[in-house]
């Protein structure tokens, strides 16, 4: 999906969110946090399987 955005604040504030997601990730996937610590600050997990 292609998103275009219509002004430099929408643009920064999903720069911002995508280096977020990018930083609880890696913290996630190194053993910094656990999974439990993950959903509790409110992200969820999808299942893809074929």
């Amino acid at each position: 999906m292609i998103k275009v955005y219509e002004n430099k604040e929408e643009k920064m504030a999903a720069f911002r969110q995508s280096v977020g997601l990018r930083k609880v990730w890696s913290d996630l996937t190194s053993g910094k946090m656990s999974f439990e610590e993950f959903k509790r600050q409110g992200y969820n997990t999808v299942h893809i399987s074929k």
